[in-house]
């Protein structure tokens, strides 16, 4: 047994002794970049299969050198196949004959030296090898425990048979090549191709989308050109490229399709299923429905929105534009269809609640000192205004931005804004002084008036007022009373008749309170007036302390009025009675 044992370590190592160069690995790639860049069919030592027609493809192989001798081992460029396995093999060398011819490239030069691209293994070290679009004379030598890389730049000829599978390798190789470089030429068509079924991934697609189709269950084989078309009513129309899978243009409207399969090198037909594809409605949007308070009388637009294809809009109520107004609440819809009658459609239901109706009044000036009520409208359940005040009326003296909010029993908040100066002051008078300068004529002063620009007596009579400041006036002959008004205006733009008043009575014209008498007084709801004398009421007029006129109206008799307090601010006012006699004048407290 020792002896036998002895005898095979001696041959193993006569078999390395002998051991040189060959061919390790091989890998196929794409013919679309240089070295680094071009892209791989395969993983390494991995057959692919190419079509008869293909212009180029590259093939790397690796090559060693274990020779333990001293001497060099030449590896020639020249490549060699065979398409029986190996048994005989063709050297590449343009004839007429070779199944296999070499092919210059874009990417890559004759003899470029070669730098490692393969998965590096543990042999050797990498010396570079040569880019081969035609083999020169000149080898590259290998020395013990090198490799190199060498890749061929080649294509098919006519004479390359479809279905047939080729390996490859360098002549002269020392030892049996580790794997030879395998390649299988596709199966081309003849005769009557088989076109198989349509399918398509989505049958149903929204206006405007694509969806893909692909044929399935073909014996077609290799040498086919395919024709896509889409159709209408027995009318067809080509579209797409030349392949197997092709997705639709935008599917607008519903429609067929099919492809024609054709046999390159019989020119025989086939044509595959025809498959629907069902475009789903156009999309319309009225958007979310809405419920939300709006003005009195405002309209609301309704917009179904800009679609492409000349698209009709046709609404509820008939019309045919592309938005409507509302100004009621309920559903309303529209439908939509464009020229390929894709039609969409949308309902929206709209709820509108009324704001309350809020108006505070034109920006306007007041007299400094004065005050003013500003009313935001009986329009509400709820009130607030920017001052804190939560009361429909709010009385302010000061100048500023007044802003109110106003809440009605729809739940809507409506606001409004009056800006209001203070100009000039208030005029005044300390009293009036009167004179006697006749019978029946009586002069009228003002006595001390300040901020006054402007005068107005009435003089009780009915006869006509007098603007000076200090008028004389002649009485009628026959015995009467009557009372003297003064109203004043002054430099802050008031008018006489909206001006604060003072009322100035004249005792030898006065009516007694025993006679005219308001009561109760102070009041909070209701105020009566009472004439228990012989004058005749004819009218009331109710003036705040600004000069406005905040009431008027005719007697509810000759001898009695009931004055209504609603709506009336707490404060002082003057209650003008007109009488057949002239004015007679009073002041009445109320109580807020």
């Amino acid at each position: 047994m020792k002896k036998l044992l002895l005898f095979c370590l001696l041959l193993v190592s006569v078999v390395q002794l002998h051991a040189s160069l060959r061919q390790t690995k091989y890998r196929w790639r794409n013919d679309d970049g240089n070295q680094a860049t071009a892209t791989w069919m395969a993983a390494e030592n991995t057959p692919v299969t190419i079509p008869i027609t293909t212009p180029s493809i590259r093939l790397r192989i690796e090559f060693d050198n274990d020779n333990t001798l001293a001497t060099s081992s030449p590896l020639a460029e020249n490549l060699q196949y065979s398409d029986d396995g190996g048994a005989t093999w063709t050297t590449i060398n343009g004839a007429a004959s070779d199944a296999f011819a070499y092919t210059t490239s874009t990417f890559v030069t004759n003899g470029t030296a070669t730098t490692n691209q393969m998965a590096p293994g543990t042999f050797g070290t990498f010396i570079p090898g040569r880019i081969v679009t035609a083999p020169s004379a000149t080898p590259i030598n290998l020395n013990d425990a090198e490799k190199t890389e060498m890749e061929w730049v080649i294509k098919p000829t006519a004479n390359a048979v479809p279905g047939q599978t080729y390996v490859f390798q360098t002549i002269d190789q020392e030892d049996v090549p580790l794997e030879l470089a395998e390649l299988t030429i596709s199966p081309q068509c003849s005769g009557t191709p088989t076109a198989g079924d349509l399918a398509a991934a989505m049958p149903v697609v929204e206006c405007n989308q694509t969806t893909m189709l692909t044929i399935t269950g073909s014996t077609i084989g290799m040498g086919i050109d395919y024709q896509w078309q889409y159709g209408l009513n027995g009318l067809w129309t080509d579209f797409g490229g030349n392949a197997s899978t092709q997705a639709t243009p935008p599917v607008i409207r519903n429609l067929q399709y099919r492809c024609i399969v054709t046999c390159a090198n019989s020119g025989e037909k086939d044509t595959t299923n025809v498959i629907a594809v069902n475009v789903l409605p156009l999309p319309v949007d009225l958007g979310p429905d809405l419920n939300i308070c709006v003005d009195t009388g405002a309209q609301l637009v309704l917009d179904a929105g800009v679609l492409p294809h000349s698209p009709q809009y046709e609404w509820d109520n008939g019309s045919i534009s592309q938005v409507r107004g509302v100004k009621t609440s309920g559903t309303y819809y529209v439908t939509v269809v464009n020229e390929f009658t894709c039609v969409g459609h949308d309902t929206i239901n709209v709820t509108l609640r009324n704001n309350p109706i809020v108006n505070l009044g034109n920006d306007t000036s007041v007299c400094n000192g004065a005050t003013l009520t500003l009313d935001a409208g009986n329009d509400g359940i709820s009130y607030f205004w920017n001052t804190g005040v939560t009361t429909q009326q709010l009385t302010v003296n000061s100048m500023g931005a007044y802003h109110v909010f106003v809440t009605n029993n729809l739940g809507c908040i409506k606001s409004d804004t009056i800006n209001i100066k203070m100009e000039g002051q208030l005029p005044h008078v300390d009293g009036v002084y009167i004179t006697n300068d006749g019978i029946n004529t009586f002069k009228f002063t003002a006595v001390n008036p300040q901020n006054v620009v402007g005068y107005l007596w009435d003089f009780g009579d009915g006869s006509m007022p007098s603007y000076q400041q200090s008028p004389s006036h002649t009485y009628a002959s026959n015995p009467a009373s009557y009372i003297v008004v003064l109203k004043l205006s002054s430099s802050c733009g008031f008018l006489v008749d909206s001006v604060s008043a003072n009322i100035v009575g004249i005792k030898t014209l006065n009516v007694g309170n025993e006679e005219v008498t308001i009561y109760p007084n102070p009041a909070t709801t209701t105020a009566t007036i009472r004439n228990k004398g012989e004058l005749k009421m004819e009218r009331i007029e109710v003036y705040n302390v600004l000069g406005q006129v905040v009431y008027r109206a005719a007697a509810d008799s000759k001898e009695k009025h009931v004055l209504s307090l609603a709506g009336f601010a707490g404060g002082l006012y003057t209650i003008e009675i007109y009488t057949d006699k002239g004015i007679v004048a009073r002041k009445l407290q109320i109580q807020p």
